[in-house]
């Protein structure tokens, strides 16, 4: 069997006593490259703790909650064959999941979920129960341990995971249906495949062409209005297309949600001053990380165009 690299990655908020171990712990499980921690903003030295026991540590600004890190860091990092996710308090005890993971490498499952210890007091087994009764009602699915966030899985398993999460809306279906697609290898609407070397730019263009048509439509209208005594026909600048032969789009690996890709890609293509392609780009670089060069092209062409518009 291939060897696949394996990426343990923490949330932690505060948890600068016990971080240090539980990365030694997870640094010594075979198979485990990387260490990585999600530092959620925390006030004490987590980070510090957990660079000096040799992980890698993404500091986040604001607190955005441990569930929320960590979609950011997957959305961020570089794919990894497997994924090994703990939670910071663990200490020594997250030695304990090479089990987990073995079921994960050695092809017996996409996903292993580990089994938490009887709670002692609280209201954990309420809270536990509600989950599991709730998994099982929507899905026929009866978990057995459906609150536990120590678990493993591969790289195509947490793809498939985002899908579902992303699309919960009624008539999500197409939407999933074209993300299976894209990660069975069928291509993407929106990647290099379609929208690299062309002269005009993939989706891009079709928003243009687009709002082209629907200006074309509300001119005839004008004039029309104009015609009957409605008003004055106001005049259209004309739109700027570029030829040029570069690389301009957003790469999966660094938004590797479809709506996302649309979503900048409406953005970029409805951008009329430079400030909203530069008010865009910070925004990018504050949540993906610093913006690779297809997509920088694809920026750097919007700004073009504005500026040519304005020059007439």
């Amino acid at each position: 069997m291939t060897a696949r690299r394996v990426c343990a990655l923490i949330a932690a908020r505060n948890e600068a006593d016990r971080i240090g171990a539980t990365v030694s712990a997870l640094r010594s499980l075979p198979g485990v490259e990387d260490v990585v921690v999600v530092d959620d903003a925390s006030t004490d030295g987590t980070a510090s703790a957990a660079l000096a026991a040799g992980a890698t540590v993404i500091q986040g600004r604001r607190r955005a909650g441990k569930g929320r890190a960590l979609e950011g860091a997957l959305r961020r990092l570089p794919p990894a064959g497997v994924w090994l996710l703990a939670d910071a308090d663990l200490g020594h005890t997250a030695g304990q999941l090479g089990a987990v993971l073995s079921e994960v490498l050695e092809g017996r499952a996409d996903l292993a979920v580990a089994i938490l210890p009887p709670a002692q007091g609280g209201g954990f087994g309420l809270v536990k129960r509600s989950a599991g009764r709730a998994i099982r009602l929507l899905s026929g699915f009866q978990p057995v341990e459906p609150l536990s966030g120590q678990r493993a899985l591969t790289q195509e398993a947490a793809q498939r995971l985002s899908a579902l999460s992303d699309h919960t809306e009624l008539g999500a279906g197409f939407q999933i249906a074209m993300r299976d697609l894209e990660i069975r290898g069928a291509g993407n609407l929106l990647g290099d495949e379609q929208s690299g070397h062309v002269a005009a730019l993939g989706f891009e263009l079709y928003m243009q062409m687009l709002d082209e048509a629907v200006a074309a439509a509300e001119r005839g209208s004008g004039a029309r209005a104009a015609r009957d005594g409605g008003g004055p026909q106001l005049q259209e600048p004309e739109p700027v297309r570029l030829d040029v032969n570069v690389d301009a789009y957003v790469p999966a690996d660094y938004i590797p949600y479809e709506r996302a890709k649309i979503d900048v890609h409406r953005r970029v293509a409805g951008a009329i001053e430079v400030a909203e392609v530069e008010e865009l780009h910070e925004e990018l670089e504050d949540r993906f990380g610093p913006v690779p060069e297809p997509l920088a092209n694809l920026l750097a062409l919007q700004r073009a165009r504005i500026k040519f518009g304005q020059a007439g």
